[in-house]
């Protein structure tokens, strides 16, 4: 009632909306102070009734039947904390006010039915609060990314907001325009409707969102979109987003959210919202977004110590990391011994960071004893704070200084992300040609501020491979860590060309983008993705410090040409963990356990862990029991070894260390096949790659030794701390001496290799090119 009261104030009669044939501006009339409340409501259904028995159509796994149904609602309040140049600084939280959810398996006669259903009910749980923030323009166009993670594990919720973006130019009935969010709605004015007694222009749109969420048959109107503009008062009085899609094991999920606006308010003081319980989140959210004087204004707020010391943890763990990113004082010390004490690594992270700027009396005492914490992160920090003269990272070896311009280049790049990257799971596109907008996933912890490097790892979804559904599925455990994360996204297997070229890019571009440690990169999918990790070790061995593979398909789920890819031997130097259920029913343990054993046939450096009671479901962090993580914590360097042998299909992505393969053998001439005219390019390259190129070197001392099979050319790419003495160096390729003299040392070589990959390990400063003897 109070809402209606409120709005009513803005027009003291109905509202009439202008004439159908004039065409006006829409726009957000918002201020800082300002206050709108809004009943959120989610609905969600999915059919899994088909997914048992034989494989339809859309070629569905097997899995357990069941069918459920949710419906959920949220008070939803967002919270303008600053408003300035057609900027306008949002908070939102939203706080569940209801769950109403049913999980019902359909194979009533099977053992797993009852945990079939608990799990479907820990599925569609939904968090009880949820907060992030951006910074729009008057028209609602986001500068930022929203959070990929949101109040439910869906793959259209995110993208829906109570401020949608507005149509960039004065529009009519019938007038269209598309919109700039991801989605990319074909949008249209289709009409006008009375809201709370006002008239109101309806938009409505469709998209098919086949790029996030992949379909068998995109459909061009599989999601749609309504909002109703008001023009008296500026506002949207309601937002109806409704999709379909394909879901793990292919189970059909349907969604609905709707946002209506309860009320609203102006002129309210942001330090009422920061006492608030209800608020704080929200505009803990928005001043993380803000400039210095923002977050100045947010931590000079009354009584801020209490939410350290009071049960609210997700709000400590965001003021904390308020006042790490402003460079704020350390809480007083009450507080900072009971932060120390939390029970969620991230604020005993951020504490830490906290107490490294100084001032505490018993500083050193209290980081010595974080040292010893359970969590990675935490000890790490600690240690930092106590060694800060340390080196982070491996310095190179390599005898070039890189020139100032160039690092000056690299530091302002990732400097640049600590504004460009908040913290938190977000999607964005990529900058790299071609693949420039292509969508991926990024978590940015909460203490990244781009001046020391971070760990990464590059995670790869299951199903078709999209990257919203890596985030749900990886972000729960990863969110309570300190790596930085990216999810690619693919659409079919990962082992496909142009996904590999695409993941090539963009792992680019992130070592480029973000401060890296280049000591610990790491690489983790399951099923789909558990394929692609097995394929992505195999062809970039140089790139990652260890992988794990889960429910992955390992030597025997490549449909593509190539043969027996992966090539085992690529991947002897990659400390590599293998994880499945027993009882999968999409990828049989098989799989794996055969897998392994011709890894560790070769004296691969692999581990294996079986889950005897569980199915096609090694999630991150609790399906796994926590090993991807803990796998990760283990290995904490790169090695680049002396002795490889590298096999080849094509010269695609064809460099394993310090070998690099230009030109391979095409088939046997005289084979009919390949010597008929008529077949096309792209079956004869299938030919081709049926030839395997295989190259076995090893340095000993100041000696390389080669001998390559089906290879016509070949670079060695090299640096100093190779060799024992590289003044002197001989090259021996198929039992001929090659070369014989000092290793060049191209700085100009190794500047723009470094600039190009962003990572020491992979940059070099001599290349030498053969032909290979006959």
């Amino acid at each position: 009632m109070l809402g209606v009261v409120v709005l009513a104030l803005l027009c003291t009669a109905p509202c009439a909306a202008p004439p159908a044939d004039t065409a006006i501006a829409w726009s957000y009339d918002l201020r800082a102070g300002d206050h709108l409340v809004y009943r959120e409501l989610f609905r969600q259904e999915i059919d899994g009734s088909a997914a048992q028995g034989p494989r339809n159509a859309r070629d569905k796994p097997p899995g357990a039947p069941f069918m459920s149904a949710g419906r959920y609602e949220w008070t939803s309040h967002l919270l303008v904390l600053h408003a300035a140049d057609n900027r306008l600084l949002v908070g939102v939280q939203r706080n569940r006010a209801r769950d109403d959810s049913i999980a019902t398996s359909l194979d009533s006669s099977s053992a797993q039915s009852e945990s079939d259903r608990a799990r479907l009910q820990s599925r569609l749980r939904g968090r009880a609060r949820f907060a992030q923030a951006n910074v729009l323009t008057a028209g609602g166009d986001a500068t930022q990314p929203w959070a990929a993670r949101r109040e439910m594990r869906s793959k259209i919720l995110w993208n829906a907001f109570e401020l949608p973006p507005l149509p960039s130019t004065p529009v009519r009935v019938g007038d269209r325009w598309q919109s700039t969010d991801p989605f990319a709605f074909e949008m249209r004015v289709a009409g006008t409707d009375t809201l709370g007694g006002e008239s109101c222009l309806r938009a409505e749109g469709t998209a098919s969102a086949a790029a996030l969420i992949p379909r068998q048959v995109p459909d061009s109107s599989g999601f749609v979109l309504k909002f109703w503009y008001c023009p008296a008062s500026h506002v949207v009085r309601r937002v109806v987003l409704e999709g379909t899609y394909p879901d793990v094991n292919a189970y059909d999920v349907h969604e609905t959210v709707v946002f209506d606006l309860a009320e609203r308010k102006r002129g309210e003081a942001p330090a009422e919202w920061m006492r608030s319980g209800e608020l704080r989140q929200g505009a803990l959210a928005a001043a993380a977004l803000g400039d210095r004087d923002v977050a100045a204004a947010a931590l000079a707020t009354p009584g801020l110590d209490s939410i350290y010391t009071g049960a609210d943890t997700a709000s400590a763990r965001m003021l904390l990391a308020l006042a790490y990113r402003a460079g704020a004082a350390a809480p007083a010390p009450p507080a900072m011994t009971r932060l120390l004490a939390s029970d969620n690594p991230r604020v005993r992270t951020l504490a830490v960071r906290a107490l490294a700027r100084g001032g505490a009396a018993d500083a050193r005492a209290q980081l010595e004893r974080a040292a010893a914490d359970s969590d990675y992160f935490v000890r790490a920090a600690a240690a930092r704070a106590l060694h800060a003269d340390s080196a982070t990272q491996r310095a190179s070896a390599v005898a070039c200084a890189i020139p100032d311009s160039a690092r000056e280049q690299l530091a302002r790049a990732r400097r640049s992300t600590r504004a460009g990257s908040p913290a938190g799971t977000t999607l964005r596109g990529m900058a790299s040609e071609p693949f420039r907008g292509w969508p991926y996933g990024v978590y940015v912890p909460d203490d990244y501020l781009g001046d020391e490097p971070f760990p990464l790892i590059i995670y790869l979804a299951g199903n078709s491979g999209p990257a919203i559904e890596g985030v749900q599925l990886g972000s729960p455990a990863f969110e309570r860590t300190g790596y930085l994360v990216v999810y690619p996204n693919s659409w079919g297997g990962w082992w496909r060309a142009n996904t590999e070229t695409m993941v090539d890019s963009l792992l680019k571009e992130v070592m480029r983008k973000y401060n890296v440690d280049t000591d610990r990169v790491y690489l983790s999918g399951l099923s789909n993705g558990g394929t692609g990790t097995f394929d992505y070790a195999s062809l970039w061995p140089q790139r990652w410090s260890a992988a794990v593979v889960a429910m992955g398909a390992g030597l025997f789920g490549f449909t593509e040409p190539g043969g027996d890819r992966p090539f085992v031997s690529n991947v002897t130097h990659v400390p590599m963990l293998f994880l499945h259920g027993k009882r999968d029913q999409v990828i049989a343990v098989a799989a794996t356990t055969k897998t392994v054993d011709s890894l560790r046939a070769q004296d691969a450096n692999v581990a294996m862990k079986i889950f005897p009671e569980r199915e096609h479901e090694l999630v991150p962090g609790s399906g796994d029991d926590g090993a991807t993580v803990d796998f990760f914590q283990r290995h904490e360097s790169r090695t680049i070894p002396k002795k490889l042998v590298f096999a080849a299909a094509t010269t695609a992505h064809a460099r394993n260390y310090w070998i690099e393969l230009l030109e391979k053998d095409a088939p046997a001439a005289g084979n009919a096949l390949a010597d008929d005219s008529s077949i096309p390019d792209a079956v004869r390259a299938r030919l081709g790659a049926l030839v395997h190129a295989e190259v076995r070197g090893a340095i000993d001392d100041n000696t390389i030794r080669l001998d390559a099979q089906h290879v016509r050319r070949l670079r060695l790419l090299l640096r100093p701390d190779l060799f024992t003495a590289p003044e002197k160096i001989k090259v021996v390729l198929n039992g001929k001496t090659v070369f014989e003299g000092p290793l060049p040392n191209d700085c100009a070589l190794y500047a723009r290799t470094l600039a190009d990959y962003g990572d020491p390990w992979l940059a070099y400063s001599a290349a030498l090119t053969f032909d290979v003897p006959r």
